[in-house]
């Protein structure tokens, strides 16, 4: 992952949080920045938007570098799971005879919940 390799190049030149406090509570902050570049998104602020997305993509590769995960890795087993759990889903619909059309967003995150039960 990008953001990982550069985030270790900049660690090495001393740019490095101590712990993982620290990536964190910049996780938080940037979470917040984005909630407020959407808030103001109607104004022309998209690239706003996906800057402060970025942010928050970085801040969580920060949290698990120095928790000493692969955020590359973590990427990939958080897909794995959201593929078994959306196809449970589709067969759970299925198996109910749902039209998947039809369900209001209640529906698909009642759905979504039973499935990573």
């Amino acid at each position: 992952m990008l953001l990982e390799t550069l985030q270790r190049k900049a660690a090495k030149r001393g740019f490095a949080w101590d712990d993982v406090a620290g990536p964190l509570a910049k996780l938080v902050e940037e979470v917040d920045e984005l909630r407020a570049a959407v808030a103001g998104a109607g104004s022309g602020g998209d690239d706003e938007v996906a800057r402060e997305l970025g942010d928050v993509f970085g801040a969580a590769v920060a949290v698990a570098r120095a928790l000493d995960l692969d955020a590359d890795a973590v990427a990939r087993r958080a897909a794995s799971r959201f593929r078994a759990r959306f196809e449970a889903v589709l067969a759970t619909a299925a198996a109910d005879g749902v039209d998947l059309a039809e369900l209001t967003t209640e529906e698909w995150l009642r759905r979504w919940a039973a499935a990573a039960a």
